[in-house]
């Protein structure tokens, strides 16, 4: 008798489940319909359709800007290492690495990237993890690939302390056309 009872609570539960699932399918199809409705009428009912005011309408100028964002230029050992390698031990260069980067960048008007590693520079010793320091060079090469806007602030940015910040800070406040963004600001005590 248990399981009779069980199976027609089953059936039932099942039966309730489908006709819910019936029921919010068709709520979601009336309002859809109800949406592409409205979308039609206001595009109907819309002032650019109306001959006369486009008649008074002078030609809007239209101004665009074309974004391409990119993150985490994050230089380890053997990144640097290659970077001195292509230098031949006199510097570093980043440039080679970044070629096939070049191309697609050099099309946009913002290029926008993250620094995630200070380049405090070689004098202050290069290091990767856990307290990162790059060469001035790896800030070049993106440079020389397009970019133009570069952020700053990363959790890696006091990984060199003071003297790499106040480093990174003076080397991209040396470049032209070029916008550094300095979420952190740091003073001199």
């Amino acid at each position: 008798m248990a399981r009779k009872r069980t199976k027609k609570r089953t059936k039932k539960s099942v039966i309730i489940f489908l006709l819910l699932v019936i029921i919010i399918i068709i709520t979601g199809i009336s309002v859809i319909a109800s949406m592409i409705k409205v979308s039609k009428n206001d595009k109907e009912d819309s002032p650019l359709n109306n001959d006369k005011v486009e008649e008074n309408i002078e030609e809007e100028k239209k101004t665009s800007i074309s974004l391409i964002m990119c993150g985490d230029y994050l230089i380890h050992s053997s990144v640097y290492k290659d970077a001195a390698r292509l230098a031949n031990n006199n510097g570093y260069d980043f440039k080679p690495m970044l070629t096939y980067i070049k191309e697609k960048v050099n099309g946009y008007d913002l290029a926008y990237y993250n620094q995630e590693t200070i380049l405090g520079g070689a004098e202050l010793g290069v290091s990767d993890y856990p307290a990162f320091n790059s060469p001035y060079e790896a800030g070049d090469g993106m440079i020389d690939a397009g970019f133009n806007l570069v952020s700053l602030a990363t959790n890696h940015t006091m990984d060199s302390g003071s003297k790499a910040v106040l480093n990174s800070r003076k080397y991209w406040d040396s470049k032209e056309n070029i916008f550094a963004v300095r979420k952190l600001r740091f003073r001199r005590k």
